[in-house]
């Protein structure tokens, strides 16, 4: 359980290092849809699709356009809210769950096969270049905005 959790510790790294902006790439259908998945299942309060824009730095237009794929796919539904019936809350569903934990299962066997190919100390020295990395371009991004 070593290797999977040391896999997992660089995943979360991995991801963390990544800045907002770089999501504005996503198209309509299918790019964006895990970091949605992921968001919404981690959220603590009612999720929006402006929250979800906001989060990823991109138009609500755009993430509408995800959203009714992933609602296609049954990975997410989308209700009015209990406080407001004006908006409309998105939630993940038993099979948007379940996608994210095949992909979650994924991408912890691709980080272990890089554990084993390419080795501890190389891999944290990449996380740390990508982390400066990911720093600046936030720093830049926020610069330009």
């Amino acid at each position: 359980m070593e290797k999977q959790e040391k896999a997992r510790q660089f995943l979360k790294r991995f991801f963390g290092a990544h800045p907002r902006p770089l999501f504005k790439s996503m198209d309509g259908n299918v790019r964006g849809m895990h970091p949605i998945l992921r968001y919404v299942d981690g959220a603590t309060a009612e999720v929006l699709a402006g929250d979800i824009a906001k989060f990823m730095g991109v138009s609500t237009p755009r993430v509408a356009a995800v959203l009714n794929c992933m609602e296609q796919k049954g990975f997410v539904v989308r209700h009015p809210s209990n406080g407001d019936k004006r908006k409309v809350v998105v939630s993940i569903t038993e099979a948007g769950k379940a996608e994210l934990n095949k992909v979650d299962d994924e991408l912890l066997a691709l980080a272990e096969y890089l554990f084993e190919t390419v080795g501890d100390d190389d891999l944290q020295e990449f996380l740390r270049i990508a982390e400066r990395i990911s720093h600046a371009l936030q720093k830049r991004y926020e610069e330009v905005d």
